[in-house]
């Protein structure tokens, strides 16, 4: 039994071409949307950190602190450090430091500080970012 091939005889058929068209226009999609990220990112992206705090007392930790860091940068931060302390006539009584390993870009990161002291003998209660490196 012999087959009769003809040379140069490779049809397609129509899913064939589908496939291949459909696949084409995901690629060069890829391609295009990858080249505009490239061409409108950020030269050089720093964190953005900003804290939040609230009261968060528990029965053993009357004066806890619910601390909330979110990161709104394009870069990640290292060995971060949240200071909070409150204040009394413009004077330090409590102080207080959170550590954080890293934060990523675009995200919240919580943490609890306890104060010792009752901090409503205070007149204001003042977080910050104390530090961070960049990875």
């Amino acid at each position: 039994m012999q087959r009769n091939i003809r040379e140069g005889d490779d049809d397609k058929n129509v899913l064939e071409w589908l496939v291949f068209g459909c696949s084409l226009l995901l690629i060069c999609a890829v391609f295009m949307y990858l080249g505009y990220q490239a061409y409108t990112a950020e030269k050089d992206p720093k964190p953005e950190l900003e804290v939040h705090y609230r009261l968060d007392p528990s029965a053993l930790e009357p004066y806890r602190y619910h601390i909330k860091v979110e990161n709104r940068g394009k870069e990640t931060a290292e060995e971060v450090t949240i200071q909070v302390w409150t204040e009394k006539d413009g004077q330090e009584l409590e102080s207080a430091d959170l550590q954080l390993p890293f934060a990523p870009k675009e995200s919240s990161r919580e943490g609890w500080i306890i104060f010792k002291d009752n901090p409503a003998l205070a007149d204001t209660i003042v977080a910050r970012v104390k530090s961070y490196k960049k990875p």
